[in-house]
């Protein structure tokens, strides 16, 4: 049986002809220009094509630079466009998670959100516009649960049975999948990393996946040296990803402290090592991309 299953392995692989794969080309390069699926910044959106499907993301950081922040003005920005987008996060339940995104689309104090008292009447008013208009996004969330890869490959199908079709989708973060968690984590998140890279191909969708960094990569940043290898259990996911994304932000200087720095740090179909500034607003969560020329 398993002799069977080995010679019948490459039975459903596709072989294209090169008339065929010319015909492709020609057909891709004299269609109507798709608008790409943008994640809100200009320059990331220059060097990687925007949200494109059947990629593998990785955006990997320090804790508390704000790597949950960027991820969700990226998936606020994919949802304003229309697209069905999943964030799915361990670490935050429900409310804190809608009270961080509020918090974002009217830029006020994510605190403020916590209390009815510390907020003005007018703030009160202006969320209640701002909650109705949020209501409208295709924004979809998995919050405050423990799950696994192959949940949510699993979820994402059977949505598709309900005709919900997602284009984009969060993993906030890899290490808390349910896969890493056991006592050879190295391999869990190897395979972990496999499967979001595998559900990207096979559901034709984006997955935009959040890293922790390691020891190592804590020293990195000191050096000024962060790279793709400062990744938590780097080697058994960089290979796997198309984009990688690394946050750095300066805590100690009170001037610069709201500077997000954003690297590029590999764009398989684009420049690499590519560095540009971005505003966080510590206190609402949103994240603006600085001009440059």
């Amino acid at each position: 049986m398993a002799r069977e299953e080995k010679e019948n392995r490459g039975t459903n692989l596709r072989i294209g002809k090169m008339v065929g794969l010319t015909h492709l080309f020609w057909q891709n390069l004299e269609r109507e220009k798709q608008p790409i699926v943008s994640t809100g910044f200009d320059k990331i959106d220059e060097e990687t094509g925007g949200f494109l499907p059947q990629e593998y993301w990785i955006i990997g950081g320090d804790a508390r630079i704000g790597k949950t922040s960027l991820a969700l003005n990226f998936a606020l920005s994919v949802a304003k466009q229309g697209k069905n987008t999943l964030y799915c996060i361990t670490e935050m339940s429900d409310l804190r998670l809608i009270q961080k995104i509020i918090g974002i689309v009217a830029n006020i104090n994510t605190k403020k959100l916590w209390d009815k008292e510390r907020l003005l009447k007018e703030e009160i008013d202006g969320l209640f516009t701002t909650t109705k208009a949020m209501e409208k996004l295709p924004l979809y969330t998995i919050a405050g649960q423990s799950f696994s890869a192959r949940a949510i490959s699993n979820l994402i199908t059977l949505a598709e049975e309900r005709k919900l079709i997602f284009e984009v989708v969060f993993v906030d973060y890899i290490q808390q999948l349910l896969e890493a968690q056991g006592q050879d984590w190295f391999a869990g998140l190897q395979m972990a990393s496999f499967t979001l890279q595998t559900m990207a191909k096979e559901k034709n969708i984006c997955l935009v996946a959040l890293s922790q960094i390691s020891k190592l990569g804590q020293k990195a940043i000191v050096r000024g040296e962060l790279d793709v290898w400062a990744l938590k259990g780097s080697s058994a996911m960089s290979q796997n990803a198309d984009v990688v994304l690394l946050l750095e932000r300066k805590y100690a200087d009170i001037e610069q402290r709201e500077q997000l720095r954003i690297k590029i740090d590999k764009a398989r179909y684009g420049e690499s090592g590519i560095y540009f500034d971005a505003l966080f607003n510590l206190e609402t969560g949103r994240i603006k991309e600085e001009a440059y020329g």
